[in-house]
């Protein structure tokens, strides 16, 4: 018998897994029957092609907002009266805390997600560069400079 936990992980596979294949499947059906050119990479005025990019910039505005939202909570924390710290250290404690938040949301993309057209190609090498390095950047700020793990030296010695 599956107990919760089995549950609660397949049913976030199914989902995570099916809900971008609905959308894919969708547009595939859409390019097929509607807008069969042979070179599918031609994008540029087709409208089914908000099938594929609404959901991204549905998922990035959701991202922002809980990110925004982290953020409120962090200043409420960090509130003066709260807390026996000088300013400074609190605004150096919030702005590490944001600066660690952005790989991890992927809120760059929110930024390159509304550049025009016609600054196509810029925004393709900034996003090949920001996405490659995203997992290597999250990895390095939250594992090898994570005080916890540097404070275990077994870890450091495996990954040295």
């Amino acid at each position: 018998c599956l107990d919760y936990i089995s549950v609660t992980l397949i049913l976030v596979s199914c989902l995570s897994a099916g809900v971008p294949v609905f959308f894919i499947l969708l547009w595939i059906g859409s390019r097929v029957y509607y807008e069969d050119t042979e070179c599918w990479d031609n994008t540029r005025d087709s409208p089914y092609w908000w099938i594929i990019k609404g959901p991204i910039v549905v998922s990035i505005a959701v991202n922002f907002m809980l990110f925004v939202n982290i953020i409120r909570i962090l200043i409420q924390k960090l509130n003066p009266r709260l807390i026996q710290f000088n300013n400074s250290s609190q605004y150096r404690r919030l702005a590490k805390s944001t600066l660690l938040l952005i790989p991890l949301f992927g809120t760059h993309y929110m930024f390159f997600s509304f550049l025009p057209d016609y600054l196509n190609n810029l925004r393709f090498y900034i996003e090949l560069c920001l996405g490659s390095f995203q997992g290597l950047l999250v990895a390095v700020l939250y594992c090898f400079l994570n005080q916890e793990v540097g404070t275990n030296h077994t870890t450091l010695k495996y990954w040295l």
